[in-house]
């Protein structure tokens, strides 16, 4: 020990008043994260009980025909743009570890992540006003019904891992240490990887970190940028189209007015006036302070090139308001109010901040069942086509489009090889198809058909219940018109 050491005056202990605060404030974080596991659990038990009797759906056809095998182009092909190095690799550790027939386990893996973004969203409200206005905007956020198919759909976890990234860089920005720099720009790149939201995400830290300074920053978004345009020059396909450039500003405006819309359940005419109000407060607030901060800045332009790129890239399929576009809006206009709401009146606006995201929650609970019923009846009927698939294998043509409408793309001869590989199959069984619904039962019927359609003998003796007027003839089958009824003997 040097004598400078022995010199130093002793640090004082904490007085009585200081003591009194630490264990008050311990208390309360306490009370939050007993009161938020409770709200997740609770939250977790009732959206695993939203997904049973679902199997994969959409693009997931894609990541499971195309994902299982290890290569370089299963992790580093483009998915309709985006680099999905995340979710391609999730995936095929899924497919690895739990196969084919137990989609609980994926779905289960997107409410975690879920989880994981409102938990952020929580922290990230708290810091500014406090517990219970924290505690308001986890909830609105975990229970987002009009997000559901991110929260429902495993496949979304692109999406919600590139939110998640861009709120946890955020939060380690205000650090200002070296360490957390470094965390945030891995945080920019883990958004990157997920999704092309990570574009608007290091977008808008590439915003803050320019109007912050100092300059030396600028690392922190550019370094993961630069190897997401290595990545882009390698494999990248854009998926813009000039000639959506004409109806960006009407797709920016109505994605906007659907976010705000959707934390409630609201009409677009409703979203379209909330905007109106976050644009006053945007530009007033902070002239009330005398200075625009860079948060709301990066805030405000994370939004503007998220629904920007999507109007250019999706704008010919319109539907700005599609449920996960709405979640990814929501989060980011939950973190814009939180700065605009002044700190002196944090106070105040906490019991409002709590009330107002237990009503979210309640207001668009109908919407994540309403959408929890329509995946399982997609699971329903693919899971059914694809029974019969396997039951009648043997000859069945590779090109054979099972599903064009409800698995676009995905044709027998990559699935049936992709079940061999993984060693297990999505598809019900064939015993079970016979209770399920009318439309799934007709989608099965109809693969029958076109793979082995039977033929009746035009001899057939029609007895007394039948109308023979129900009943033609085409060449030597026999078809039975809705609602008849023909006695073979």
């Amino acid at each position: 020990m040097t004598g400078r050491r022995l010199l130093q005056e002793p640090v004082a202990p904490p007085d009585d008043a200081e003591l009194g605060e630490l264990d008050d404030r311990g208390r309360r974080v306490a009370v939050l994260v007993a009161l938020w596991t409770v709200v997740v659990l609770l939250s977790v038990w009732w959206l695993d009980g939203l997904g049973g009797g679902r199997t994969f759906f959409f693009d997931e056809w894609n990541f499971v025909t195309e994902r299982w095998r290890f290569g370089p182009d299963t992790f580093l092909e483009a998915h309709n743009g985006h680099l999905s190095i995340v979710p391609a690799s999730v995936f095929y550790v899924m497919f690895e570890f739990v196969g084919f027939d137990n989609y609980r386990a994926f779905r289960l893996l997107g409410i975690v992540v879920h989880v994981a973004v409102a938990t952020a969203v929580l922290l990230y409200v708290r810091r500014r006003l406090g517990s219970l206005a924290g505690l308001g905007g986890g909830i609105a956020i975990l229970l987002l019904g009009t997000g559901w198919q991110n929260i429902l759909w495993p496949f979304q976890i692109g999406f919600m891992g590139s939110v998640l990234g861009f709120v946890l860089a955020l939060l380690l920005l205000e650090r200002g240490t070296t360490r957390s720099d470094v965390m945030a720009s891995a945080f920019v790149a883990f958004a990157l990887g997920c999704s092309g939201v990570g574009v608007a995400a290091a977008g808008a830290i590439v915003v803050e970190t320019v109007l912050t300074r100092p300059w030396r920053r600028w690392w922190i978004a550019i370094g993961p940028s630069a190897l997401y345009g290595f990545w882009y020059l390698m494999y990248g396909k854009s998926q813009a189209d000039i000639a959506n450039l004409d109806e960006v500003p009407g797709y920016v405006s109505t994605s906007g007015a659907s976010a705000v819309a959707g934390l409630y359940d609201l009409t677009i005419s409703w979203g379209r006036f909330g905007v109106l109000v976050l644009v006053g407060m945007t530009i007033f607030v902070p002239l009330h302070r005398r200075g625009v901060p860079a948060r709301v800045l990066s805030l405000v332009a994370m939004l503007v090139v998220f629904w920007g790129l999507t109007a250019l890239s999706r704008g010919q399929y319109g539907d700005p308001g599609a449920s996960r576009y709405v979640y990814v809006g929501a989060v980011v206009i939950v973190l814009l109010i939180s700065e605009l709401v002044p700190a002196r009146a944090a106070r105040t606006v906490a019991v409002a901040g709590l009330v107002l995201g237990l009503l979210s929650a309640w207001a668009t609970s109908d919407v994540m069942r309403a959408g929890a019923g329509g995946l399982r009846l997609e699971g329903s009927i693919i899971g059914a086509e694809l029974s019969v698939l396997e039951t009648l294998r043997q000859g069945v043509p590779t090109d054979y489009a099972i599903d064009p409408v409800h698995a676009p793309g995905l044709t027998a001869g990559e699935y049936l090889e992709a079940v061999d590989g993984v060693g297990s199959s999505p598809a019900l069984p064939i015993e079970a198809v016979s209770s399920l619904n009318e439309v799934a039962r007709a989608g099965a019927d109809r693969v029958l058909f076109e793979l082995d359609p039977l033929e009746i003998s035009a001899d057939v003796r029609l007895v007394d219940q039948c109308d023979p007027t129900q009943v033609l003839q085409v060449g030597s089958v026999t078809v039975i018109e809705p609602g008849s009824r023909v006695v073979l003997q």
